[in-house]
């Protein structure tokens, strides 16, 4: 699809290489941005004969969309990254249309992507599993833990999954033998950290062949699904690409180390991570959440394992093949996921964990 849309397009050879590599959904995003900008720019005959005179043009460009449109930063920002993804020759050499961008998204820090509480996630995993969507489930899982964005998982194969004597299970994001790539690259990769969401993958991974897509939905699927449950649930939530800002958030929350985190989340800096592990965001987020929403949050932590297989076992696809293959192997999961208690000033105290009578609650509150 990205080639097909880059050969349209009077692109040097090595720029559609560079379209290709991406996310269909990112391209189409990134190409309707620039689309308009390039029609304004002939509706107004603006000069666009050099490299200064295009970076000007950008730059008021991005004023204009911010300020006299009050359209959203993440419209300018999505504008600026594609118009140097398509004409990668720009790199570098838009310096004033850089300055303009880092001076609106000065204003609108809430683009940045905030955590959303582990609370909040949890409730959605288990209103996925519980209503069939198991692939929808799964992914929202391993998203959180393995701070992975939508692409990553997206191009995930059943060869791109291993799993070492110990238990530990690797993923492979972006493999370069295929012509594929992430973000920060061709053949990365992260070690899942809990053992529920390895042993929901191992079954994914075993159900397909190994040229097969572990989850195999669209992301236009995956983020539709994401807002329904939120919705059903009354939650407020971002976007699903903020669950990797979540996890990220809640290791830094519980007295992580930065240098791990930005490693584990394949962050460049230390200060792009930083945007991303506020506490006082988890705080102001977890305010807008019911006692009894936190509580069945804790609940489901507490034990995922277990109540990811009773909401599987209650769901329109329990008689199928994946999810009792799901059911018995969660079955040979025990261990709950620590998840950050803040105090009233914003530290963390411990780390939340649910008794079997809250459990039985959770069950009751859901059905």
């Amino acid at each position: 699809m990205a080639w097909h849309q880059a050969s349209e397009n009077a692109l040097k050879y090595n720029n559609r290489l560079v379209v290709h590599a991406v996310d269909d959904n990112t391209n189409r995003v990134y190409q309707k941005a620039v689309k308009e900008f390039l029609v304004d720019v002939k509706r107004h005959d603006i000069d666009f004969t050099s490299v200064k005179a295009r970076d000007h043009a950008l730059a008021d460009y991005i004023s204009d969309l911010c300020y006299v449109r009050e359209a959203s930063f993440g419209q300018a920002n999505m504008l600026f990254n594609g118009f140097m993804h398509i004409f990668e020759d720009h790199r570098d050499r838009l310096p004033t249309s850089a300055r303009a961008l880092k001076s609106w998204l000065r204003f609108g820090q809430q683009g940045e992507g905030e955590p959303v509480p582990m609370e909040s996630v949890g409730l959605i995993i288990y209103y996925l599993f519980q209503a069939g969507l198991l692939i929808e489930g799964a992914a929202v899982l391993t998203q959180l833990d393995g701070w992975l964005r939508e692409q990553d998982w997206q191009q995930l194969r059943g060869d791109d999954v291993a799993e070492g004597p110990g238990g530990q299970m690797a993923l492979t994001l972006g493999r370069r033998d295929r012509g594929e790539k992430v973000k920060t690259g061709a053949n990365q990769g992260v070690i899942l950290s809990w053992p529920v969401t390895a042993a929901v993958v191992r079954v994914l991974a075993k159900s397909c062949g190994k040229q097969d897509l572990v989850f195999p939905i669209t992301q236009d699927k995956y983020r539709k699904e994401w807002r329904s449950a939120a919705s059903s649930l009354k939650l407020k939530v971002g976007p699903p690409h903020a669950i990797r800002h979540t996890g990220a958030a809640c290791y830094v929350a519980a007295g992580g180390c930065l240098e791990t985190a930005r490693r584990k989340g394949r962050w460049q800096t230390t200060s792009a991570l930083q945007r991303y592990t506020k506490t006082h965001v988890l705080v102001n987020a977890l305010s807008q959440l019911s006692a009894e929403q936190i509580r069945r949050g804790l609940d489901f932590w507490a034990n995922p394992a277990e109540l990811i297989a009773e909401a599987i076992g209650g769901s329109p696809r329990a008689s199928s093949e994946l999810a009792k293959s799901l059911i018995a192997e969660l079955k040979h999961v025990h261990t709950g996921v620590s998840v950050p208690v803040f105090d009233g000033g914003g530290r963390v105290l411990t780390t939340g964990r649910a008794s079997t009578e809250g459990r039985s609650r959770h069950r009751r509150q859901q059905t």
